[in-house]
């Protein structure tokens, strides 16, 4: 049986555990540096907090277990595993698009100022 997310939005309670699972996997996946924090519009990395937003889903499972339809379980379930790897992943990938938005920074930096860019010297007048 596949998901469909308009059975789980078909009811009132079904669209408020939506989004207060929506609401906390947006919250982690900002502590993640995957979405830009709309008050700063920059991406951050802050893994405690991404840990907790994480840790308050499975609390929710837990505390929620057994009185949650079948849709209901598998969004919680399902968003908490896709969270928990990509925790796993962020520290590494948050670095790697830091050195990307440098180079594209020094890049633009070198169009609009040449003179600052990097030199390759063909020829050493000096070595002669």
């Amino acid at each position: 049986m596949s998901f469909n997310p308009d059975d789980l939005l078909s009811t009132e309670d079904g669209m408020r555990f939506f989004s207060v699972v929506h609401m906390l996997q947006r919250s982690a996946l900002i502590s993640m540096g995957l979405l830009d924090n709309p008050s700063t519009d920059e991406r951050m990395l802050d893994l405690p907090s991404a840990k907790e937003a994480i840790e308050v889903l499975r609390v929710l499972e837990r505390k929620t277990r057994g009185n949650l339809d079948d849709k209901e379980t598998r969004l919680l379930r399902g968003t908490i595993s896709e969270l928990q790897m990509q925790f796993v992943q962020a520290p590494s990938r948050f670095k790697e698009k830091s050195e990307e938005e440098e180079a594209i920074a020094d890049l633009k930096n070198t169009f609009q100022d040449p003179s600052s860019g990097p030199v390759d010297v063909i020829i050493d007048d000096s070595e002669e």
